[in-house]
């Protein structure tokens, strides 16, 4: 739980997390900001903390979130959350590379981060202390994620809003943010304890196996192969588990890219050159791209490929890049670009 915080309000609009609001920000913290959280965290009184800290958050974006929380290497970690917006990701996401190192007294984050302890948490909702140790987990395998069914004894007692609200405050504490986002699929919070139960600490066991299993040792996801059939014939298609754009939160712009091949099978699919050929335009986009972009999933059907690339909004030369790269392929390749924070273009081909 936050030591002091601010939420967004409900009608809360505004930009984007320019280079300009988050320079400023983190020129305000040097100069100012960590000494009045220094010394609010001390206890000495400083009413001007809050009122500061979320003015200039606003400045980043008006519908960003913030809180200071022990940190995980750090004695604090000052956290900027979107709060599970996926139009917000990017803005937080940029704040925080702007941020300074990290030392021993404060590290920074764009989401809420797991507790070390999460079963030695409580809190207090509707005059009970409700502890998180008591919290029973029941979970399922529903292909990349996993459904969670939570229980609390108190939760007889307590409303739906007060039974949601302990249960994704526990889920966040044990997985983190946005471990949630990526591996949490259906919740449900119950009165009924679940068969074959476990707490937070098993949760979060169960969820390090799944991520063990689906990203590589340096951390990147594996891809899935899918199979599908539409109007001219057989659909393949792969891409990355989890697909899910907490994995890149400031790639926020979608570029369909419709690759037409002409060695192709008797079925449509690309034929073995035509995979080398596609494979080392794949690896060109990345490599031009760098962090500005990269190729997260692909599907071949009836002689085109249409490859799904994420942009970042604020990298100026990520499209002409993407372009350029595309411009020497021996047919007419057609780039169509949308704003995606979401990616909803993709949705179809999550595992």
């Amino acid at each position: 739980m936050g030591i002091f915080s601010r939420r967004k309000g409900r009608d809360d609009q505004g930009g984007q997390g320019s280079r300009e609001s988050v320079t400023a920000f983190w020129d305000w913290w040097v100069a100012e900001g960590r000494a009045l959280a220094d010394a609010s965290i001390a206890g000495r009184p400083n009413d001007d903390l809050v009122a500061a800290m979320s003015r200039r958050v606003s400045a980043v974006h008006p519908g960003l979130a913030w809180e200071l929380s022990p940190g995980r290497e750090a004695e604090h970690c000052l956290v900027v959350s979107p709060e599970g917006d996926a139009a917000l990701r990017g803005a937080a996401r940029r704040w925080v590379r702007g941020a300074p190192a990290a030392d021993a007294t404060w590290e920074f984050a764009d989401s809420r981060q797991a507790n070390r302890e999460p079963e030695s948490m409580t809190l207090e909702v509707g005059g009970q202390t409700i502890s998180f140790a008591d919290l029973v987990v029941g979970a399922r395998r529903e292909g990349s994620r996993i459904d969670v069914t939570v229980h609390h004894p108190a939760f007889e007692a307590l409303d739906e809003r007060a039974r949601v609200t302990i249960t994704f405050l526990g889920l966040d504490t044990a997985l983190g943010e946005t471990g949630v986002e990526l591996w949490v699929g259906e919740v449900t919070p119950s009165v009924v304890p679940p068969l074959d139960g476990f707490g937070l600490a098993g949760l979060r066991a169960v969820v390090r196996d799944l991520e063990a299993e689906s990203t590589d040792e340096d951390g990147q996801p594996h891809w899935a192969i899918l199979n599908g059939t539409g109007d001219g014939g057989p659909i393949l298609a792969m891409a990355q588990i989890p697909l899910h754009p907490a994995t890149a939160p400031d790639l926020d712009t979608h570029a369909a890219v419709a690759v037409p091949y002409s060695d192709q099978t008797d079925s449509g699919l690309p034929g073995q050159d035509a995979l080398t050929e596609l494979r080392a335009l794949e690896d060109s986009i990345n490599g031009a791209l760098g962090d500005s972009g990269r190729v997260v999933a692909h599907q071949s059907h009836a002689g085109v490929r249409l490859l799904h690339v994420y942009l970042d909004s604020t990298a100026d030369d990520a499209v002409p890049s993407l372009a350029a790269v595309c411009d020497p392929w021996a047919q007419d390749v057609r780039i169509r670009v949308t704003p995606d924070p979401g990616w909803a273009n993709v949705a179809h081909l999550r595992t």
